[in-house]
């Protein structure tokens, strides 16, 4: 029987002023990401490379 799981912690989908305010002095972002498996780790190189996406897409990059 799966268990629901509650709204991530990280999810959000709106931002304060403040937030936008400070979003928007950003000059760099560094992402790290791991991918995880029932076999082991996997190559997070795609995870990277769609949060490069997107940031450039959002006009940030």
């Amino acid at each position: 029987m799966p268990l629901a799981s509650p709204l991530s912690w990280a999810y959000r989908d709106y931002f304060t002023v403040e937030q936008k305010t400070l979003l928007e002095k950003i000059q760099t972002l560094r992402v790290e990401a791991i991918a995880l498996a029932d076999q082991g780790t996997l190559d997070a190189t795609p995870i990277s490379a769609l949060v490069a996406r997107r940031w450039v897409s959002w006009g940030s990059g």
